[in-house]
């Protein structure tokens, strides 16, 4: 059982020919609701969801542009080919259909992958804002997880640091930011101060909590380079190019050259050092603890003064 019903719920969601079959794509429709989706909004909301598909609402249709076509990319490697009782056969030729070549099939894995983790950080920030509707989710360890990082998505990642509100990118990216927050951040800050300033509205606070968001967001893209993860590099920002992980669409992105990634890695140094010492400063500050004023430092990159 699945939270699609019909054709029509799928190419709603996935511009799929209308010869396509549900039938096809369904196991893999649950496999996703069970796993990724149920990982998010939890297993109880999820059985909500399922529970009352025929009353419709946001929430269903949200969910439904998680899915679709995250299960698409689950789908597509047995989609090329036909298993029967004769053997695995490709898909044959007719007068006007001709199979895909392979990198069609990437470029709509990727892209699949892009909307469907795009969707589910839509989907997270409307249960988030939404929080006191889903009295199920409020209570769960998933919505405790969402709201865990002081960067908790893509999108304040993004206003710090250009990764194109990407949440694939994000996904790479997060079991680096809770590491740096819970090993670095929380023991240099101190429970009680960190804590403090995730809700205060003294000014000091505040400002501590926004320099810390910035040195995060900076040590996890040195740490991101260092681990040589999978990303791309350009004037624009920085994308992980998540989709590796799942396929084989590593071989239709350009890795950056060890010259880009040695200069990116000096200015985000340069930023971090920067940040780090802001925020000793607003620590000491905030904890009356009495330091020398050192002069100020202007850090210039291409003409843009950072702080």
């Amino acid at each position: 059982m699945s939270i699609f019903s019909s054709n029509e719920d799928f190419r709603g969601c996935i511009p799929a020919n209308i010869s396509f079959s549900i039938e096809n794509i369904e196991p893999f429709l649950v496999e996703v609701e069970t796993t990724t989706l149920s990982q998010h909004i939890s297993r109880e909301l999820y059985e909500e969801v399922l529970t009352n598909v025929a009353q419709g609402g946001e929430l269903l249709t949200l969910c439904r542009r998680v899915v679709a076509p995250l299960a698409l990319v689950k789908y597509l490697p047995f989609g090329e080919v036909q298993i029967s009782d004769v053997g695995i056969t490709t898909v044959g030729k007719s007068a006007d259909r001709t199979a895909a070549y392979a990198y069609q099939v990437a470029n709509i894995e990727q892209a699949a992958l892009t909307m469907g983790f795009n969707a589910l950080e839509v989907l997270i920030s409307f249960l988030e804002e939404n929080v006191d509707d889903y009295t199920v989710y409020a209570n769960s360890p998933e919505h405790t997880e969402n709201t865990r990082l002081i960067v908790p998505n893509a999108k304040e990642f993004s206003r710090i640091y250009q990764i194109f509100n990407s949440r694939l990118t994000y996904y790479a990216l997060q079991p680096i930011i809770s590491n740096f927050q819970e090993d670095t951040l929380q023991k240099t800050i101190g429970t009680e101060l960190f804590t403090e300033m995730l809700t205060s509205q003294d000014q000091d606070k505040r400002v501590l909590l926004e320099t810390a968001k910035k040195w995060l967001v900076y040590r996890t893209l040195i740490e991101a380079f260092q681990l040589q993860l999978a990303v791309e590099l350009n004037a624009g920002g920085l994308r992980v190019n998540y989709g590796s992980m799942f396929s084989n669409t590593y071989k239709y992105y350009t890795p950056p050259t060890d010259q880009q990634v040695a200069k990116a890695i000096n200015v985000l140094k340069e930023k971090e050092r920067l940040f780090w010492g802001v925020m000793s400063g607003l620590i000491n500050k905030i904890k009356g603890i009495e330091t020398p004023v050192a002069p100020s430092k202007m850090i210039a990159i291409k003409g843009t003064v950072l702080f």
